[in-house]
């Protein structure tokens, strides 16, 4: 099960995933906007999705981390692993179950 969702997320780092732009906004405003995209994503069954926080003082990175490690759609994510995006955006692989 790890290796389909590592794989999801490489391409979608790799690729264009369907990306949400979190940054700016607070926490709660986040955290809705973040749930509306996972879905939407699951609807349209996207494998991966990529979550734009930002760097700042880390409260979105943690929300994020926190909403996708126990979302029920989300089967793995990770921080991105390109520099450029080191700390600022993470990767979420979704479930391809209904």
């Amino acid at each position: 099960m790890r290796e389909s969702f590592e794989a999801a997320l490489f391409a979608a780092e790799l690729g264009e995933a369907p990306t949400v732009d979190l940054h700016g906004m607070d926490v709660q405003t986040a955290r809705h906007a973040l749930d509306e995209f996972l879905q939407q994503s699951f609807m349209r069954r996207e494998s991966a999705v990529r979550i734009i926080h930002g760097r700042g003082t880390d409260a979105l990175r943690h929300a994020v981390e926190k909403i996708v490690s126990s979302h029920e759609i989300v089967e793995g994510w990770r921080g991105s692993t390109r520099p450029d995006e080191a700390g600022a955006v993470t990767y979420a692989a979704l479930s391809k179950r209904p």
